[in-house]
């Protein structure tokens, strides 16, 4: 995938007719659990239902889409950039999947380490 296809997958987690991110579309394309989700964005589940809009929701869910998409022109598909995101460790970052670094707040360390492997 090209970076330049990007925008598009990111549409397809936005609420219809909003600027938010929409947190049921993200645990749809992820394929995970509002749960889980939480655990990724370091949230109380019940975040997404009664304030999905909120600050702290949408800033959580931001940090997770911008490693999406700094990753996101390695794969060829978004099934594989999902794939990677659950399940592939990242030495640099102590061997800890891109979603294990989310949920321990270490988004930004994820972000530094993919883009000092593109230089």
């Amino acid at each position: 995938m090209s970076q330049r296809g990007f925008p598009g997958f990111f549409a397809t987690l936005q609420y219809e007719n909003s600027p938010h991110i929409s947190p049921e579309r993200v645990v749809s394309v992820l394929g995970v659990k509002r749960r889980e989700l939480a655990e990724i964005c370091r949230l109380r589940p019940e975040r997404f239902r009664l304030a999905p809009t909120s600050a702290d929701v949408q800033g959580s869910l931001r940090n997770l889409v911008r490693v999406l998409g700094a990753a996101y022109d390695r794969f060829d598909d978004e099934r594989q950039l999902v794939f990677w995101f659950k399940n592939c460790p990242i030495a640099p970052c102590g061997y800890l999947t891109p979603a294990e670094l989310c949920a321990q707040g270490r988004a930004v360390d994820l972000l530094e380490c993919l883009a000092t492997q593109r230089s």
